[in-house]
């Protein structure tokens, strides 16, 4: 679609807003798992989910959680960040960063990968590296292979999924904004104007005071896929600025 060279001045994107904090009690799944994991590890701390929701369209999703970990004998002295990625639903978003420090944490730490009880979760060194399985060569009892082999595929099948969301949520956030300018050229910023990855830097809100140190560095995490980045820096939150809490 043609544009006209007179274009409205851009606008830098939004910066995502903090939604809420939450340990994802009552949540089944992912979360209850990592938790089991946490306990196995020595964390005194149940994981931590910050929620952020972008004020503006993104081709993952609105809403992005990371995960606070805190420190365990066999880790880093600090709390680890992982992050999760944009997801449409809160509790899609919960889910998925629960799912990345899963993987995460089998692939860094043997306790978890010599562990009966999750030794066949898969792994995963970095976000967006390839899924490690574990061999299944020396299993003798025909449930433990095929329930592994079920869950890999699963997990194929998964990511595929979510990379055509992602596909398609892309496509339609191009056609609307193409849509939008044709009716209204000065109506707001052309495609052109948005740039497909926005280097942001938000804030951490935490209400419990000491459950997250305030002198641990910031993390940085590098947008992709059009996702915002949302480098934490810790701190506390003015009482103005709490957000809800979820249960």
């Amino acid at each position: 679609m043609a544009c006209s060279s007179s274009k409205a001045p851009s606008e830098s994107p939004a910066l995502p807003t903090f939604l809420l904090e939450t340990m994802a009690d009552g949540h089944l799944g992912f979360p209850l798992v990592l938790r089991r994991v946490c306990d196995l590890l020595g964390c005194h701390i149940p994981p931590r989910y910050v929620v952020f929701k972008s004020s503006t369209p993104f081709p993952g999703g609105d809403f992005r959680a990371d995960v606070y970990l805190s420190p365990y004998p066999s880790g880093p002295k600090q709390p680890q960040v992982i992050h999760g990625r944009n997801m449409p639903t809160l509790y899609q978003t919960l889910q998925k960063a629960a799912w990345e420090a899963l993987a995460r944490l089998r692939h860094s730490e043997p306790v978890v990968s010599q562990s009966r009880a999750f030794r066949f979760f898969p792994a995963r060194p970095q976000p967006g590296a390839e899924l490690i399985q574990t061999s299944t060569d020396k299993e003798v009892d025909p449930a433990i292979i095929s329930s592994v082999a079920y869950g890999a595929a699963m997990s194929t099948l998964c990511d595929s999924l979510l990379e055509e969301l992602v596909t398609t949520r892309r496509t339609l956030i191009q056609v609307s904004l193409q849509l939008k300018e044709s009716r209204n050229p000065a109506s707001g910023p052309s495609l052109q104007a948005i740039p497909a990855e926005a280097a942001t830097t938000v804030h951490q809100f935490t209400e419990a005071p000491g459950a997250v140190p305030e002198d641990v560095p910031a993390i940085p995490h590098p947008a992709e896929d059009g996702d915002v980045d949302t480098t934490l820096r810790l701190g506390r939150t003015p009482p103005s600025t709490q957000g809800p809490q979820a249960e």
